[in-house]
C-alpha cells in the first residue's frame, strides 16, 4: 500500500443534528420550568388557603319578647295561629383576615319544623374581621296556617308556660379577603329555644338553658 494513501476521516455531526439537539434541550428546559412553576403555584395556593380559610359566621339569640300568641284551634285539619315577637340576633365574624357579607336574609319562627310566622326580611349585614353586629327584628303578626296537631301542641305548651321553638335565618353569604373573594353561598341558621312564660305574659320572656345556633352553608 502506498504511503500517500489518505486515511479515512471521522464523520462529524452535521449542523442539522446540532440544531436538533439544542431544540430538544430547550424543550426539556421549558417543561422543567413549567413543572417547577406548577409546583410553586400549588404550594402558594395551599398556603394561602390555610392562612385565609374562612370559618362560618357565629349566630346567637340574646333576648326574646313575645307580645301575643293566638291559636285559632278548630276541628278542621288546618288551623291558623298568629305570634308577635321581637328578639335580638347577634352575628359574629370569627375570622382574622376575612370579612363576611350577608345578603337577602329572612328570619322566621318554626314549631316542630312548621313555620309559625311569616318570613321577615333583614337588612344586609357586613362584618369586618373579628367584628360583631346585633339586630332586633320584629317577627310575626300575620296569620299562618298549620296542621291541627301543631296548633294543639302550641296551645298546650302556652298553657303550661314552657314552649319550644326555633329561630330560622336564611339568605346568602360571601367571603372577602386581600387575595380572594368567594362566590355567594346559601346559608341556613337554626337556633333552638326553650322559652319560659308566666300567665298573662306580655313582653320579655326567659330563654331557658344555653340555646345553640347551628350554621350550615
Amino acid at each position: 500500500m502506498s504511503g500517500d494513501e489518505e486515511k479515512p476521516k471521522l464523520m462529524k455531526p452535521s449542523d442539522g443534528e446540532d440544531d436538533e439537539d439544542r431544540k430538544n434541550r430547550h424543550v426539556r428546559y421549558f417543561y422543567y420550568f413549567i413543572g417547577i412553576a406548577i409546583v410553586v403555584a400549588a404550594v402558594i395556593a395551599v398556603t394561602l388557603y390555610f392562612v385565609y380559610r374562612p370559618s362560618l359566621p357565629e349566630f346567637s339569640i340574646q333576648a326574646l319578647s313575645i307580645y301575643d300568641i293566638n291559636v285559632h284551634s278548630t276541628s278542621a285539619p288546618v288551623n291558623q295561629i298568629s305570634i308577635n315577637t321581637q328578639f335580638t340576633i347577634v352575628v359574629h365574624n370569627p375570622n382574622d383576615r376575612t370579612s363576611i357579607t350577608h345578603d337577602r336574609l329572612v328570619v322566621f319562627l318554626t314549631y316542630h319544623n312548621h313555620p309559625i310566622t311569616p318570613p321577615t326580611p333583614l337588612l344586609p349585614i357586613i362584618l369586618r374581621e373579628k367584628t360583631t353586629v346585633a339586630a332586633s327584628p320584629v317577627v310575626g303578626g300575620g296569620l299562618v296556617s298549620v296542621p291541627k296537631e301543631v296548633a294543639a301542641g302550641l296551645a298546650n305548651e302556652k298553657s303550661v308556660g314552657v314552649m319550644g321553638m326555633k329561630v330560622i335565618v336564611m339568605g346568602r353569604v360571601k367571603y372577602s379577603s386581600i387575595p380572594f373573594q368567594s362566590r355567594w353561598y346559601e346559608i341556613h341558621v337554626g337556633c333552638g329555644l326553650l322559652v319560659g312564660m308566666k300567665k298573662g305574659f306580655h313582653g320579655s320572656v326567659s330563654i331557658l338553658g344555653n340555646p345553640i345556633c347551628h350554621v350550615s352553608i
